[in-house]
């Protein structure tokens, strides 16, 4: 069957565009896994030792969820000269929704419970933004439930696909409820991340006034630029999903929210889990004592903190003087009593602080 000229200048620039996607998808995969090789020991010497409550299980999410995600994404929807039965490369398609959502769901918890612990507020209000967050998150998965199962749809390999090399075909065929759906779950997505972002503002504005400092001490202390820049990008994301959505897709705003949506699936995840390893080396008690009691496991323990058990082992330690091979202890001069301290000093001789 012959092509007329516009056809085939259609169908070349669709070509070119998909080849472009795939790139900029494999440039974000790359950096998550560079990243991820290059902080491995930190995780490890960080993360594995603790045990397991809310802390370790959130980290976990958004640090391995990208690289199931890239996974999934290389073997459904890149170029592998695979072929893939309609069946599995739905189930791979519904795996791949379920599990972006999964991890970001945890870095939105992570977010809000670093903000509670900055806050140092109340265990009653961190539950009423938990009830607020998750009545709002439940409702923009129920809404968009009929849009991913359509989307999802996975028809028998097109000859078309197989001869470029694409593993699998989806149907594409979405019906106008599915439609009102997801345009419902970007509207409740853009209220949750307009409700982030200014409750952000006034917890950093609050600890500006109450601690002191300048503002950008304010926010290198206290983690800002991961909070903001996090904040920043999940809003972004949500605008470009509801534009591409009401004005429906051209070549520029199908790479701008490519792009915006790359970040949001590979970077918020990395700022994620710096956020909570950040909060967890916070130097302000408050921000302590939060963490300590939702997050990760007290550092205080009966023989003093972890960091102290551990550093102990680096400090030189005094032993006994023994004498020949026998083994015995020698004998060693009784040494002289040190003085009492003075009146006008109120030392001791040998320095140390009386009465403190």
């Amino acid at each position: 069957m012959s092509l007329s000229p516009e056809e085939v200048a259609e169908l070349t620039a669709a070509i070119s565009m998909s080849a472009t996607l795939e790139y900029i998808h494999l440039g974000l995969y790359t950096f998550f896994c560079y990243h991820y090789l290059t902080t491995i020991a930190e995780e490890v010497a960080i993360m594995w030792p603790q045990k397991w409550k809310t802390g370790k299980s959130l980290f976990l999410l958004p640090r391995y969820g990208p690289i199931v995600l890239a996974t999934i994404s290389i073997l459904t929807s890149f170029r592998n000269y695979l072929v893939i039965a309609p069946k599995v490369c739905r189930g791979l398609a519904i795996s791949y929704e379920s599990t972006f959502v999964a991890y970001s769901l945890a870095a939105e918890v992570i977010l809000l419970l670093c903000l509670h612990a900055l806050m140092g507020a109340k265990v009653k209000y961190l539950a009423l933004i938990m009830l607020v967050f998750w009545g709002l998150s439940l409702g923009a998965i129920f809404a968009q439930l009929d849009f991913l199962a359509e989307n999802s749809r996975a028809a028998p390999l097109a000859e078309f696909d197989q001869g470029l090399g694409y593993p699998c075909t989806w149907a594409g065929v979405i019906s106008p409820s599915a439609f009102r759906g997801a345009r419902v779950t970007a509207y409740i997505s853009l209220s949750k991340s307009i409700c982030m972002f200014v409750l952000s503002l006034v917890v950093f504005f609050w600890r500006y006034r109450s601690k002191g400092g300048s503002l950008i001490t304010t926010l290198r202390r206290d983690s800002g630029l991961y909070i903001f820049s996090l904040t920043a990008i999940r809003l972004a994301n949500t605008l470009a999903i509801l534009f591409n959505l009401r004005l429906g897709q051209s070549v520029t705003t199908l790479l701008a929210s490519t792009i915006i949506s790359g970040i949001q699936k590979m970077i918020v995840p990395v700022l994620a889990c710096q956020l909570l390893l950040n909060i967890r080396k916070a130097s302000d008690p408050g921000v302590q004592t939060v963490v300590s009691t939702i997050l990760f496991d007290p550092p205080v323990t009966n023989m003093g903190t972890r960091d102290e058990y551990e550093d102990s082992s680096s400090q030189p330690m005094e032993m006994a003087h023994f004498s020949g091979l026998g083994r015995r202890r020698a004998v060693r001069k009784p040494e002289p009593d040190p003085k009492p301290p003075t009146a006008a000093t109120g030392r001791s001789s040998y320095g140390a602080d009386v009465g403190v």
